[in-house]
């Protein structure tokens, strides 16, 4: 499993009031890397550890060299309208299919059971990067 902390270094990502999403974003990672380090038959691995700035173009080799299983990358969004709350779960590929909307809806079953009433699905080509080919 590869654990990706959004943004790093000069990308501070989003930030309000003086909190950055790159700082929150890696506490996360690391949080919820501990976690899963102490499951049996799991091995996790880091796109980062510090406050350094990786290149999007390179995170995907990390996985890509370890021959992971999974890819998460995690983010804070912010929006002004302090109406939306909630996960999202980004489904990598070319178009809608069937075995995608069941990840994305067992991710966010879980996600949306402990942390939020709110999740949403997207669909969205861009991340193909993750793909790093």
């Amino acid at each position: 499993i590869i654990l990706d902390a959004g943004h790093g270094g000069k990308d501070p990502g989003n930030t309000y009031h003086g909190f950055k999403e790159k700082e929150i974003a890696l506490k996360t990672t690391l949080k919820v890397g501990k976690i899963l380090e102490k499951e049996k038959g799991l091995k996790i691995i880091y796109t980062r550890t510090s406050d350094v700035f990786i290149e999007l173009a390179k995170r995907p080799k990390v996985a890509n060299k370890a021959n992971a299983n999974l890819f998460i990358s995690i983010h804070c969004n912010s929006v002004k309208n302090f109406g939306p709350s909630g996960t999202e779960t980004f489904v990598m590929g070319l178009s809608r299919s069937d075995m995608n909307l069941e990840v994305a809806k067992n991710e966010n079953s879980v996600i949306s059971g402990i942390f939020s009433s709110m999740s949403c699905i997207k669909y969205d080509c861009e991340c193909l990067i993750l793909l790093g080919k």
